[in-house]
C-alpha cells in the first residue's frame, strides 16, 4: 500500500482506503478491503535540554551523610520523537550503589535512556561525572 502524506499533521491522522491505494501485480483484483480506514500518528523530530539527576540505591551508612552533589553536565540535551521527549523531565543516570561510599569522591556514570524512545543529541557526553562530598552524621 502507498500513502500520500503531503497533507498530514503531527498528531492523529487518518486514511481511507481504496483500490487505487493498493498495489497488486496485473491481473490480481482487490475483491475486499477491511479495514477501510487506517488511523496512525505522526510525529516530528525534536530536541529538549534536561537536567540530570543521580540515581542513587542501596544503603548508606548510617555514620555519614552526603551533604552536596553536583553532576558535571548537569544538563543534557536528548533528540527523539517529539511527543515522546515532551514527556520526559529529567534525565537519570544509571544507579549508583552508595552502600561502599565512606569519603567524599567522584565517579563516571552512564545515562540510562531507554534506547527505543531517546537518543543522546550530538556532541553530548554518553557519561556524566558526580562529584559528593561525604560529612559525619550529627
Amino acid at each position: 500500500m502507498r500513502f500520500d502524506l503531503e497533507d498530514t499533521v503531527a498528531g492523529k491522522n487518518g486514511f481511507n482506503i481504496s483500490e487505487k491505494d493498493i498495489v497488486l501485480p496485473p491481473g490480481v483484483p482487490v475483491k475486499k478491503i477491511e479495514p477501510s480506514t487506517i488511523d496512525f500518528i505522526l510525529d516530528m523530530p525534536g530536541e529538549k535540554s534536561l537536567p540530570v539527576q543521580v540515581d542513587w540505591a542501596g544503603t548508606l551508612s548510617k555514620s555519614i551523610l552526603i551533604q552536596e552533589v553536583r553532576v558535571v553536565p548537569d544538563r543534557i540535551v536528548i533528540k527523539g520523537a517529539q511527543m515522546i521527549i515532551d514527556t520526559i523531565d529529567t534525565i537519570y543516570t544509571q544507579a549508583v550503589s552508595v552502600d561502599n561510599i565512606v569519603r567524599s569522591g567522584e565517579i563516571s556514570v552512564p545515562l540510562a535512556l531507554s534506547p527505543y524512545a531517546v537518543k543522546l543529541a550530538d556532541n553530548q557526553p554518553d557519561k556524566i561525572r558526580v562529584y559528593f562530598t561525604v560529612v559525619p552524621r550529627q
